[in-house]
Parts: structure tokens; C-alpha cells; sequence
């Protein structure tokens, strides 16, 4: 009896692959049809009763007058679809008592199962060279969320989570293993994929921090963390954990220890000298300067205004036209202010803005710069924003105020 191999891949993508040809793929229709064959091939080897089927294939069965019917004509366009795949004759579908099954002639060899594998022979396994070989198996197969495509079935994301989890332990058991022995480079390698994976996943960043960290990679480190920080706050709105606060604070004492020179200090300080508009920086660090210009300027006398900038809108960041306008908004700010002038993002919806030697009037025709410059490029977009003096905190301007609030039409 000739034995049907098909090879599935589910994590990341999804495909069905018999004889180097793909059965399936992601550019299929991810339809009921494409649902009802990837249930049977996660369950392959036994039969699955119709009932459970039809709950996993429809969240609202009770509403439709026949569900059992419906499931019918799904198998018959799934049995149909491989005919057309070009694979031996054969009955891949069997009916049997009520449940639906694969045949018995065919072969599933499932990422997805390979890997829950090498991470059971990572947890059972006695010495970390051992740990480790399972360990970088797993990561090497694992390219994604489980059944990624079909992340709105209710049934794909506990599996989904638990492979997440899985990947994590794995990632952090390599990075225990292989810092410990001072392979940094093949850990970098690997956190490299980990955050291609979860770009916004901090613990990511925090491990390929410290990893560079005890590499002696002290100011790429800092970067890094620079980066990351920097890219959770913009794109989610999350500020540092304590972890990465405390990480920050061992690596910046190291790295002042670590200078030989003045020189060496100050080239590290200067930016780029041909680097035009206003100085754009975390939030973390433009409250630091904000204490500063506040500190002197009560023996100076020189004024300075801070702006809070507010989109309008519920949509989510990183989304469509949202992330379209924040960044014409973003350009609109650095290259209409002065070099002198600092702003920072506050929020995924907020930016603020410190004006350096200025009045109110001319804070405001500031702020029309920014409008112009931001309606070239929308057309279309309205924000509002609200003026205070970072000197006297009490004379904050309400935006109920008509000259507080910038509307562009």
C-alpha cells in the first residue's frame, strides 16, 4: 500500500507540501475548506467527531438551520480540492461512526509536532550541551506564531501562546548556555531572529543588550537600548520596566569607567554637525533637559515655552493613515522649529515640544509653521495643542481658548 507523505508547516505560515509540490499554501483562500484541513492534519491519526468539528468551523452553529449539512459540503469541496492537487486516487477523508478522519495511508510530518519535541528533550535532557543542541533545534524550525493566518479561530491561539512560551524558554535557555560559555556572536544571532519575530517584545531587547553588554560591546549596548526604548514608547506607548532601567543603570556606570579620554568623551557627545531642525529625543531625556533649562532660567531670566501637540482620532498606532499623519507631524515639528528647540513623543497620539528663547506670541506663530508645513503634507489632518511657560507652570493656556487651538481644513 503506497504511503502518502505530506510535510505541513504551520509554524509562520502554512503550507502542504507532497513530493516537493505545495498542496497548500498561504496565498490559498483561508477559507472553511482550508480550516476543516488544517483541524485534521493537527489531529491526523484519529478520527474527529462531527460535532466537535462543526464548533471549531462555527463559532455561530446554532444560527444556521442544517450545520451538520454545511460540514458535508465542506469535506466534499476538500476531498475535491486534493483531487484536483494531482495526488493518487485515493479516499484521504474517511467517515466512520459519526467522525471525520485523514486516511491511514497518509504520512504527516508537522513542524509544529517536531518542535514540541525537541523542547520535551530540551527539559528531559541532563547536560547543557544537550539542552542546548535541542534548544537551537527548536529555534532553527520555529519561523512564527502558530497558524498565523488563522489567528481568529478560537482553537489555534492557546497552541499559538503555548509556542510563544516554548520559544521563549528556548531563547532563554540558549542565552543562559551560551553567554555562559561566551559564544556571544551565536547568541546575537539568535536574538537577531527572536526580535525579527517580536520586534516589540522587551525581554528580547533586554537579553541582546545584555549580550552585547558582557560581549564589551559597551556603547552598542547603550544604543540598543536607546533603540529599544525608543521604539516601545512610540509604537505602544510603554516606558521602560524596571528591568531595563536597572540593565541601563550597570551598563552606563560601565561605560563611564570605561573612557580613556576627554576627547574620546566629547566625540561621543557631538552629533552629527550637519544634522538640521530641532533635536528629537525619548521622553526620559527630555524631561531631564526641561529641569535644566527650568534650573537655569531662574538665574538667567531666559524664557521658555513647552507645547503639548494632540492628534485627534481613536485609530491605532502603526495602523493606516494614523501612522501616515504621525510621521508628516513628526517632520512637520523637527524641521519648522530651530536646532535649539527639543521635542519628544509623549504618547502614541502626543508630542511635546520645548521652545528655547521665545515669547508667547512668537511660540504661536511657531506653532503655524508647524501647521503649514504639516498641511502640505495631509491636506487634511486636525490637531490641537495647548502652551505653557516652563517657567510658571500656572499659566498653562486652556484649549478651549480658539488661539490654542490649531485647526488645519
Amino acid at each position: 500500500m503506497e504511503r502518502i507523505n505530506f510535510k505541513i508547516q504551520t509554524l509562520g505560515d502554512f503550507s502542504v507540501t507532497y513530493n516537493d509540490n505545495i498542496l497548500v499554501s498561504e496565498n490559498n483562500r483561508n477559507n472553511k475548506v482550508i480550516h476543516l484541513f488544517q483541524y485534521l492534519l493537527i489531529n491526523h491519526g484519529h478520527a474527529v467527531r462531527q460535532d466537535e468539528l462543526i464548533s471549531r468551523l462555527f463559532l455561530d452553529a446554532e444560527d444556521y438551520e442544517n450545520p451538520a449539512h454545511m460540514l458535508k459540503n465542506i469535506v466534499y469541496r476538500l476531498r475535491k480540492y486534493l483531487k484536483e492537487c494531482g495526488l493518487p486516487e485515493k479516499e484521504y477523508i474517511f467517515y466512520k461512526k459519526g467522525a471525520y478522519g485523514l486516511s491511514e495511508d497518509i504520512e504527516c510530518l508537522l513542524d509544529v509536532e517536531l518542535f514540541d519535541d525537541y523542547i520535551k528533550s530540551a527539559r528531559e535532557a541532563a547536560g547543557p550541551d544537550e539542552k542546548l543542541g535541542h534548544c537551537l533545534a527548536a529555534i532553527a524550525l520555529y519561523d512564527g506564531d502558530f497558524l498565523s493566518k488563522s489567528s481568529d479561530l478560537f482553537w489555534v491561539t492557546p497552541r499559538s501562546l503555548r509556542c510563544q512560551q516554548e520559544f521563549r524558554y528556548c531563547v532563554d535557555l540558549a542565552n543562559e548556555i551560551l553567554c555562559g560559555k561566551g559564544h556571544y556572536a551565536a547568541m546575537l544571532d539568535i536574538l537577531e531572529k527572536a526580535l525579527y519575530l517580536y520586534p516589540y517584545e522587551e525581554h528580547f531587547h533586554a537579553l541582546r543588550i545584555s549580550c552585547l553588554y558582557q560581549a564589551g560591546s559597551i556603547r552598542e549596548a547603550v544604543r540598543e537600548y536607546d533603540f529599544a526604548t525608543t521604539l516601545l514608547f512610540d509604537e505602544l506607548g510603554v516606558s521602560p520596566s524596571e528591568e531595563m532601567l536597572e540593565l541601563y543603570d550597570t551598563i552606563s556606570k560601565t561605560l563611564r569607567l570605561a573612557a580613556e579620554s576627554l576627547v574620546e568623551i566629547l566625540d561621543e557627545l557631538n552629533e552629527n554637525i550637519m544634522e538640521k531642525g530641532a533635536y528629537y529625543c525619548n521622553f526620559q531625556v527630555f524631561a531631564n533637559i526641561y529641569r535644566i533649562i527650568v534650573r537655569h532660567s531662574e538665574r538667567s531670566g531666559r524664557s521658555a515655552f513647552v507645547v503639548l501637540i494632540d492628534f485627534e482620532g481613536k485609530d491605532e498606532p502603526r495602523n493606516g493613515k494614523k501612522q501616515t499623519d504621525s510621521g508628516a507631524l513628526f517632520n512637520a515639528i523637527q524641521m519648522s522649529l530651530r536646532r535649539g528647540d527639543v521635542f519628544a513623543r509623549y504618547s502614541p497620539t502626543q508630542f511635546i515640544v520645548l521652545l528655547m528663547d521665545i515669547n508667547q506670541e512668537n511660540s504661536k506663530k511657531v506653532m503655524g509653521r508647524i501647521s503649514d508645513s504639516f498641511y502640505k503634507q495631509t491636506k487634511s489632518r486636525r490637531f490641537t495643542w495647548k502652551l505653557a511657560s516652563a517657567i510658571d507652570v500656572d499659566r498653562v493656556m486652556p484649549s478651549s481658548q480658539k488661539a490654542d487651538i490649531l485647526k488645519v481644513t
